[in-house]
């Protein structure tokens, strides 16, 4: 299992006239625009505080894959901001080969989401977890999703959609998705019929 720890600005709880922000869309800030301030380099021969950029890569293929939506800031307090997550990520727009972030087709292979954890509170010290996890294999709008709080009576709830639920936009902290095996290795399979094909072509 690989964990992604995804930040979300605490400071902007006040921007839901904005619209909200979507878990895809933190994710591409994570690993393309990851900015960390208050590096201590050298430039010219002095030691000065720098601003830098980091990337990250996916190197390999995790069959699961966490999410942790880093939602408490540096007073241990909880933004509540409204972000839409999905039922599928395609993780491999982020791989570290280039094959393959380049490719249509491994970039349609899906991670679909098995499970959401939950906090309602206001920050670290208080508060409370439930979480969802799928229940049934299909997918889509016929999935039946089951909430476990063993706050609530009864302590275990079916729910049609996770991904719609107001609660779990605004409470969730960690998202599993869950690789689809075999349309991963079916990708691989039509990737290298292309490459293969255009070996072909190259010869004549």
């Amino acid at each position: 299992m690989s964990l992604l720890p995804v930040p979300l600005d605490p400071g902007d709880r006040g921007a839901a006239a904005a619209g909200p922000t979507e878990l895809t869309a933190l994710l591409d800030t994570w690993f393309y625009e990851n900015v960390a301030a208050g590096l201590r380099r050298k430039v010219s021969g002095m030691e000065q505080e720098v601003v830098a950029l980091n990337t990250y890569a996916v190197e390999n293929v995790p069959g699961v894959v966490a999410v942790s939506l880093k939602r408490f800031d540096e007073n241990l307090l909880k933004s509540d901001s409204d972000v839409p997550f999905p039922d599928t990520l395609h993780l491999h727009r982020y791989s570290a080969r280039p094959e393959w972030r380049g490719s249509p087709i491994m970039q349609s292979v899906p991670w679909h989401l098995k499970s959401v954890v939950c906090h309602r509170g206001r920050s670290t010290e208080t508060g409370h977890y439930y979480a969802y996890t799928r229940y049934s294999r299909h997918l889509g709008p016929s999935s039946v999703w089951l909430r476990f709080d063993d706050a609530g009576s009864p302590c275990v709830t079916q729910h049609p959609s996770v991904c719609d639920d107001p609660y779990a936009r605004s409470e969730a902290v960690i998202f599993l998705y869950e690789l689809d095996s075999d349309a991963h290795t079916a990708a691989l399979m039509m990737l290298q019929e292309e490459e293969e094909q255009r070996g072909l072509l190259g010869e004549w």
